[in-house]
C-alpha cells in the first residue's frame, strides 16, 4: 500500500476520522465541507485518493471530478482497510493537520530561501486583496503577524476558515482598495515590515504600499503581465504589469527577484521582491528595533 504523489482525502465526520485514518491524510466532512473549503485542496494536477463510508463515497468522487481532479482510487473505510493500513505502519489517530494546499511559487520562496539567508525576522504583515488566504496563512505559519484586507466579505470568511484549520490566527478586514483616497490611512509610516500582493495590479496603491513599509521591510509581488491576453484573462490592460514595471516603481529599493515565471496555461507572471533601503545610520537603529519589537 503506497499514496507517493497523491492528496489523501477522508471524508468521513471528524470525531471518527480522529479515532483512527491514514497518515498523511486530511479530513473533510463530507461535500458540504469540501464545497466550502476547496481553496484547501491542492491544485488540481495532483491526483486525489479518497477515503470514506461505501455511500458518500461516489457523490464525493463526482463532485470533485467536476472540479477538475482525476480521482486515482476510492478506498471504503471498513476493518479490511483499516487492517491494511496497520499492516503497512500507516495508522495514526488524532485530528487532521495534513495540509494539502500550497502557497504561491512566490511566497513559498521568500520563506524558505530569503528569510533564512536574509535572516528576517516574521514581524507585522500585510496581504492585499487576499482572497481565500493562502499566502495569508503562509505567512502567519511562519511567523508573521499578518492582516489581510478583500473588498468581499465571503471570501475573508474562507481565509478564517483555512486559519482556523491551520490553528493559525489571522486579521482579516473587508476594505474598498479602490476608492481613490488611502485605504491604509489608519497605519502610521513605515509600520509594516512585509507587504505580500498576489493576482492583484492597482496601479494608485503604489504610494500607499511604499509609504507603509518601514526601512529594511520587503515587499513581495506576483501578479499577470502583458502577455496574458493571448491566454485569456485578464486581458484589461490596467490589470497586466509590463516588464521591469515594479522595479521601476520601487526605484532604489534593494531588488532581490525580478523575473517571470509562466503558469501551467501559459500565461506570465511577475515574480518581484524588494527590499526597502536602510537610508541612514538612524534608520538601520530604527527598523531594527522595529524588527525586533522594542
Amino acid at each position: 500500500m503506497e499514496f507517493s504523489g497523491v492528496a489523501l482525502i477522508d471524508c468521513r465526520a471528524p470525531s471518527v476520522f480522529a479515532l483512527g485514518h491514514c497518515v498523511g491524510s486530511a479530513n473533510f466532512d463530507g461535500i458540504h465541507e469540501l464545497a466550502q473549503m476547496i481553496h484547501a485542496l491542492p491544485e488540481t494536477s495532483t491526483p486525489l485518493v479518497l477515503i470514506g463510508e461505501a455511500e458518500q463515497l461516489p457523490s464525493v468522487r463526482d463532485f470533485l471530478s467536476e472540479k477538475g481532479y482525476l480521482i486515482q482510487a476510492t478506498h471504503i473505510w471498513c476493518d479490511d482497510f483499516v487492517a491494511r493500513l496497520k499492516q503497512h505502519d500507516l495508522w495514526e489517530v488524532g485530528q487532521s493537520i495534513a495540509p494539502l494546499w500550497r502557497p504561491s511559487p512566490l511566497v513559498h520562496d521568500f520563506v524558505h530561501a530569503l528569510m533564512p539567508q536574509l535572516k528576517v525576522p516574521g514581524f507585522i504583515g500585510l496581504d492585499v486583496a487576499c482572497g481565500s488566504g493562502r499566502d495569508l496563512v503562509y505567512l502567519a505559519k511562519h511567523g508573521w503577524q499578518m492582516t489581510g484586507y478583500d473588498l468581499r466579505a465571503e471570501i475573508l470568511e474562507k481565509a478564517q476558515a483555512l486559519a482556523h484549520r491551520c490553528g493559525v490566527s489571522v486579521i482579516t478586514q473587508q476594505r474598498d482598495l479602490e476608492t481613490g483616497v488611502d485605504p491604509f490611512a489608519d497605519y502610521e509610516a513605515a509600520s509594516v515590515h512585509l507587504i505580500c500582493v498576489a493576482r492583484y495590479l492597482h496601479r494608485p496603491l503604489f504610494p500607499y504600499l511604499k509609504r507603509l513599509l518601514a526601512p529594511g521591510g520587503m515587499i513581495v509581488y506576483q501578479t499577470f503581465m502583458q502577455g496574458c491576453e493571448r491566454f485569456g484573462s485578464p486581458k484589461n490592460p490596467k490589470f497586466l504589469l509590463a516588464p521591469n514595471e515594479l522595479s521601476q516603481v520601487f526605484h532604489g529599493y534593494h531588488i532581490l527577484t525580478d523575473d517571470m515565471i509562466t503558469l501551467p496555461d501559459g500565461r506570465p507572471m511577475s515574480a518581484f521582491i524588494a527590499q526597502k533601503p536602510l537610508e541612514s545610520a538612524e534608520a538601520v537603529i530604527v527598523a531594527q528595533q522595529s524588527f525586533l519589537g522594542s
